[in-house]
């Protein structure tokens, strides 16, 4: 469900919906035209419409006459690091079952993350397991499109994602509402306690 997740415009602001199942593209880059890692980036760079989806893609390079390179970008707002970890390992027993002529050696999912998150209301509200910090306070603001696009291109130009720029930005503001030298800002991870997910 998370790589046919997308966010919708509602009048209660921006929501999650689930699309429904279908077959992704994987298209065949042929090994001619420009080199293959620059390929790659211009494929990684190429941003993603979050209203329509999909929120990742694939695409297939060959390198080679009996070689290839599969690369998968997937939105952040999918798949965090290990998700992604677990996506390669299981693409990874795929390839080596069908290359065999060998059935799926994955079982069926037990459960999927909007069933769970939904079992689990105010789950999610409070500090973490274990302790942690309750945010101080929660303000929504629209940020205006010319402040949004700088914050992209800063982004591009540091390697990074908006959020992170975001987050700095709210480092920096809080070290300076304080008059400290320095802030410390946590951002919440992916708080896994359950194998399903």
């Amino acid at each position: 469900e998370a790589l046919r997740t997308v966010i919708r415009e509602t009048p209660d602001g921006p929501a999650q919906v689930v699309l429904p199942p279908f077959s992704p593209e994987l298209p065949l880059e042929p090994a001619a035209g420009a080199p293959l890692q620059q390929r790659m980036r211009e494929e990684v760079r190429r941003p993603f419409d979050l209203r329509a989806g999909p929120v990742f893609r694939a695409a297939l390079f060959r390198a080679a006459p009996t070689e290839h390179v599969l690369l998968l970008v997937v939105h952040a707002l999918a798949a965090d690091d290990p998700s992604m970890g677990i996506l390669q390992g299981e693409l990874r027993a795929l390839y080596t079952a069908f290359a065999r002529g060998a059935p799926s050696p994955l079982p069926e999912p037990r459960a999927q993350y909007a069933g769970l998150a939904a079992s689990e209301p105010g789950q999610h509200d409070g500090p973490p397991a274990g302790g942690g910090l309750r945010p101080a306070a929660v303000h929504a603001a629209a940020i205006p499109a010319e402040v949004a696009e700088a914050v992209r291109d800063l982004a591009r130009s540091g390697r990074t994602t908006p959020a992170m720029v975001l987050l700095a930005a709210l480092g920096l503001h809080a070290a300076g509402a304080e008059d400290a030298e320095d802030a410390a800002v946590a951002m919440w991870t992916d708080g896994r306690t359950r194998a399903e997910l």
